[in-house]
């Protein structure tokens, strides 16, 4: 069976996802340009969410300015343009505004991009994931654990793989798992590792499921069991095949219908 790894959350169209989730999850300011331009994303109606935003974003607002630079990043609505995309997440950035921290991360990560910069994505994936974003935490632990930019720091990449983890990222509780497995960063421990993959198998997450199967086949704190080992590696199948989908953060579950037609 391949085992197909889960990396940073950085490709377009992941990333597409994840921020509109992001936006879409957050509880909007009592403002009534704030609250008209979510009104109007949620509907797809880029234009007037512009019309909405520009005001509240000059006026020095960070949530209205990451919203507009996210349009910016999308060509929603405007000319896709990247310069004035972080030009806004800057100015929310500086203001501390995580999801707009993260929205650099991903911009400098982008190896192809005519911004690839390791050491900028770093900084503002720390300063991302030190406000508290789990997709943030799980950035920052990946370029720690993979040497993507920095050094190869174990004890980096577990403090946030944790951190995401414990917010309920599967991704994070995967890879955290992995790293109980394989003694990376932490003393080997088998019930530690089976606890996370667990945990990211509840959500559905292949690659635990996967993991999972290998400790019956093998009878790692379980009898061996070949049956067993198949349940889940059937079940990973099935995940991978699309017959079954995992939550990649939190409140996905909660917007994800909102969604469907940004993915198109």
């Amino acid at each position: 069976m391949q085992k197909l790894i889960p990396g940073p959350y950085e490709l377009r169209k992941t990333f597409r996802y994840f921020f509109a989730a992001l936006l879409l999850g957050l509880a909007w300011p009592a403002v009534a340009s704030l609250e008209q331009g979510a009104a109007a994303m949620r509907k797809q109606q880029w234009q007037a969410a512009i019309q909405a935003w520009r005001p509240a974003a000059q006026a020095g607002d960070p949530l209205a300015q990451t919203a507009l630079g996210w349009l910016y990043d999308e060509g929603l609505g405007v000319e896709r343009d990247s310069q004035r995309a972080i030009s806004w997440y800057l100015r929310a950035a500086e203001q501390g505004q995580s999801i707009a921290q993260y929205a650099l991360g991903v911009i400098y990560s982008r190896r192809l991009g005519e911004h690839y910069d390791s050491s900028q994505a770093v900084h503002w994936y720390r300063s991302a994931a030190e406000n508290g974003l789990a997709v943030a935490q799980f950035n920052l632990a990946y370029v720690y654990h993979n040497a993507k930019g920095v050094e190869q720091d174990y004890a980096q990449a577990l403090r946030w793989f944790r951190a995401a983890a414990e917010q309920g990222l599967a991704s994070a509780q995967y890879y955290l798992g992995t790293m109980y497995g394989t003694g990376r960063g932490v003393a080997v421990s088998s019930s530690e590792a089976l606890n996370w993959y667990e945990k990211a198998a509840a959500q559905g997450l292949s690659h635990a499921q996967y993991r999972i199967g290998m400790m019956h086949r093998y009878g790692i704190l379980f009898e061996q069991s070949d049956k067993q080992a198949h349940h889940w590696w059937q079940q990973a199948s099935e995940t991978r095949s699309g017959t079954r989908q995992y939550s990649l953060s939190p409140f996905m579950h909660e917007v994800q219908p909102q969604l469907a037609a940004l993915l198109n």
